[in-house]
């Protein structure tokens, strides 16, 4: 685990704070490398009724995030419990097809787009209406039992009009009208160091990679690659840090006692549309690989990844690769 139970702490601390709830002291999680036998049909992660929670690491934000809503309500439609779920976790979500609010809340589907757009719901509330106005939508809306009977879509309607004090067809317009393809992560690039560039144009860290130290995290678990046989179900220490690319180009990363380098753009402002979703883009570098990637200008986070060990030393130079080079 390394640090990593203090980066969920702050997951869970800081979806209480955006919603106004004090979440409860102790949440029981437990994580394992293959999907946990607790859960039925092989899901990555579940959520118990008595409040203990089950997952593989890449699900562990998506599971926390139940744990938090269900101190608001218990057994909600698909589209709010899940959308939920995935609205706080650190990784970019984006919009599948054409939003179709009305449809997707009398869904009782827990997997599919209309989740996507459960957890688009969940964030636009939050940016136009405020963390609160989800808490008393996710607490005035009819209980769902999962499997027993279809969601009440018209209640959960009827609890969207009160909580926002609009008629459904205006508050449909506005969000299908003002929603991104993406929007930013919450907290992707906070609590990490930033990392100047030097005289010489190159950005250097070097670091102890100590699971006992509080700068070191892991499992790695925040891009979608994380769930990939290559991360071994995210069995790796980390670092991260931040740096300021002034404009687009190649880059070199070297890399001593690295096994890897994941790049992601810190998103500032939403994404309008699909052609706008590199202001979300990701890169890798790996000593398997490559060396080089592709950065647009703006501010990217970078995590450096080794194999769980023994405490080592790591360095990482990046520098831009020019003409000639």
């Amino acid at each position: 685990m390394c640090r990593h139970a203090v980066e969920l702490e702050r997951h869970v601390t800081f979806i209480g704070e955006t919603l106004g709830i004090e979440p409860r002291k102790h949440i029981p999680l437990y994580l394992s490398k293959e999907p946990p036998g607790e859960c039925s049909g092989g899901s990555a992660g579940c959520a118990h009724n008595d409040g203990v929670n089950f997952a593989m690491a890449p699900a562990a934000y998506h599971e926390l995030g139940h744990a938090v809503a269900c101190q608001i309500n218990v057994f909600q439609a698909p589209v709010l419990s899940e959308g939920f779920a995935e609205a706080f976790i650190p990784r970019p979500g984006w919009l599948f097809g054409e939003p179709t609010l009305y449809e997707a809340l009398h869904s009782s589907e827990k997997y599919g787009n209309y989740v996507g757009e459960g957890a688009h719901f969940i964030r636009w509330v939050i940016e136009n209406y405020g963390g609160e106005a989800v808490t008393e939508i996710y607490r005035t809306t009819p209980i769902h039992y999962p499997y027993r009977s279809p969601a009440d879509g018209e209640g959960i309607i009827a609890a969207i009009e009160a909580v926002l004090e609009s008629d459904f067809e205006t508050i449909e317009r506005e969000f299908e009208t003002d929603l991104p393809y993406m929007f930013p992560p919450f907290r992707q690039c906070a609590d990490i160091p930033h990392v100047e560039r030097g005289p010489a144009g190159e950005w250097r860290f070097a670091s102890i990679m100590d699971c006992d130290d509080e700068s070191t995290f892991g499992p790695y678990v925040r891009l979608h690659s994380a769930e990939s046989q290559w991360y071994n179900s995210g069995a790796m220490m980390h670092q991260g840090f931040t740096i300021d690319v002034p404009e687009a180009g190649e880059f070199e990363v070297e890399m001593h006692g690295v096994e890897d380098v994941d790049f992601e753009r810190c998103g500032t402002e939403p994404a309008p549309t699909k052609a706008d979703a590199w202001m979300f883009g990701s890169a890798s570098a790996s000593t398997i690989l490559t060396n080089k990637v592709q950065l647009k200008a703006g501010v990217w986070r970078v995590d450096v990844a080794h194999d769980y060990g023994d405490p080592a030393p790591v360095e990482v130079i990046i520098r831009e690769i020019t003409e000639g080079d």
